[in-house]
């Protein structure tokens, strides 16, 4: 009895975003992992841009690379790939690292939405207060990019 074909699992994302997902399985395997996931849970449409076009986050928390060391997790956590429309069509990787939180906020009664990143120190660009500081970094799509507008520390 012949299976049904597998549904494509990439459908609904743009060619950039298939290609990172390809690229994060790559890394899966290449270190002697398969793969595991949920087109329905690693990816989301979000708004970041103001043009009304969707813009997509991945989000490696929802998948898996069973067998093998999983290349997208680090001290900095997950690995999180913004893509955000620039046109019909179109759409450029903003955002692409490892982050410990990641959220996108629309601002009550209007205004750009937020990209709130908890990020290591790393990261970090104001110098480090204390020891094993992280801070909180709020960015904004203004003019074509994804500026950061607030820097924060906190201990945790």
């Amino acid at each position: 009895m012949a299976t049904a074909p597998a549904a494509n699992p990439y459908a609904g994302l743009p060619k950039v975003g298939a290609k990172a997902v390809k690229e994060l399985e790559a890394a899966c395997r290449a270190e002697g992992g398969t793969p595991s996931w949920n087109p329905k849970t690693v990816f989301d449409v979000v708004n970041v841009s103001p043009d009304g076009r969707p813009d997509y986050l991945i989000d490696t928390h929802a998948m898996a690379c069973e067998g093998g060391i999983t290349p997208w997790i680090g001290s900095d956590g997950f690995r999180h790939i913004l893509f955000i429309s620039t046109g019909p069509g179109r759409w450029t990787r903003a955002f692409d690292r490892g982050a410990r939180g990641f959220d996108i906020i629309a601002p009550k009664g209007g205004g750009r939405p937020q990209v709130i990143v908890f990020s290591h120190s790393a990261y970090c660009t104001r110098p480090n207060p204390e020891r094993f500081m992280r801070c909180t970094q709020i960015y904004e799509w203004r003019g074509g990019k994804l500026r950061k507008v607030s820097e924060e520390w906190f201990e945790g």
